[in-house]
């Protein structure tokens, strides 16, 4: 709770240091790191699997993680902005069909 809800580093080491037992002594620092994830959430084999939804779900097992976004999750839903989204994109496949049949009687009249 230290970092996530209060992105408090000096805390968040702090108290990461009391609960292993350890001292600290206040100074940090950081280094540059990448890291690299698979898509399949490093699950395998694929027998085994997990589906999407066993995690990202309303009663999922990532239900009680708090302070992130979870697609899929029901308290992270916006009703109004998942409505306002698909009517842009059906707005967007109207005028692409739109422009197509537009192109197509057009080249007929002009050949």
């Amino acid at each position: 709770a230290a970092y996530w809800k209060n992105l408090n580093w000096d805390k968040a080491i702090a108290a990461g240091m009391a609960a292993a037992g350890k001292p600290f002594s206040g100074k940090y620092d950081f280094i540059e790191t990448a890291a690299m994830w698979p898509i399949t959430h490093m699950v395998a084999p694929k027998d085994k699997a997990l589906g999407c939804s066993d995690c990202h779900s309303s009663n999922g097992r990532l239900e009680k993680v708090d302070g992130i976004y979870i697609p899929g999750r029901g308290r992270d839903h916006i009703a109004l902005l998942d409505t306002a989204g698909w009517a842009l994109a059906a707005l967007t496949l109207l005028g692409v069909i739109g422009h197509g049949i537009g192109r197509i009687l057009t080249a007929k009249r002009t050949h």
